[in-house]
């Protein structure tokens, strides 16, 4: 045999190829997924998102309460529209056009913070938001503002005892922020001073009840 022909030779035993099949199959059926509860839950939560400015929170509501918040010898005339708590509770330890004098400091630390919230939860309380008055008497009260500034630069809430409840004052700030948010969800409470505007400016009163009857601990 030629020593040439035999890769030819090799080549013809070798099974021939099978046309190769150039059908299309079919596109796989869509599978539909259904959203998981945690996919809701955003959907549901960006529906309702806050909508809602402090302006338009207080053109819509009445005030509860009308008075004034008395630093030293400084009073802001406030009123003071209601987020949430029993309107007659709050009428029995709030007298209209009361004075309420801030005596005490509340440091915004955590642990402070903390016995607030506690307070909340276990106790008789309600939240509101103090607006400056429309006609301050006489022009001779300051705008709430100068008291925040006050607040802001003592890192601080103002704290006032009564025999039957004790009033927390907080500044614009994430703690105030968080308890607007849980009480009404619909309302936009700026966490920072600089995003709070002179038109939706407001500062948070928490109103507790004074179980011990005595001054209210504080810094």
């Amino acid at each position: 045999m030629d020593a040439e022909s035999e890769p030819e030779e090799r080549q013809e035993r070798q099974p021939k190829r099978q046309p190769r099949d150039e059908s299309v199959s079919p596109p796989p059926k869509a599978v539909s997924v259904k959203p998981s509860s945690d996919t809701k839950r955003k959907v549901e939560a960006k529906r309702r998102a806050p909508s809602e400015t402090l302006s338009k929170f207080r053109e819509k509501s009445e005030p509860v309460w009308k008075g004034s918040i008395t630093l030293k010898s400084t009073a802001y005339p406030v009123v003071s529209h209601l987020l949430r708590g029993p309107i007659g509770w709050l009428n029995s330890v709030l007298a209209q056009g009361q004075e309420l004098q801030i005596t005490r400091r509340l440091r915004l630390e955590e642990d402070k913070l903390k016995d607030v919230t506690d307070k909340i939860n276990s106790q008789e309380s309600a939240t509101m938001i103090c607006f400056d008055a429309p006609n301050r008497s006489g022009g001779s009260g300051k705008p709430l503002k100068a008291f925040q500034d006050y607040l802001l630069d003592k890192q601080a809430a103002g704290v006032i005892t009564a025999p039957q409840a004790v009033m927390y004052i907080f500044p614009v700030c994430g703690f105030a922020s968080k308890i607007v948010a849980d009480d009404m969800p619909t309302l936009i409470m700026p966490s920072k001073a600089e995003d709070a505007t002179d038109e939706d400016f407001g500062l948070l009163m928490v109103v507790t009840s004074n179980q011990d009857g005595g001054v209210a601990s504080a810094d």
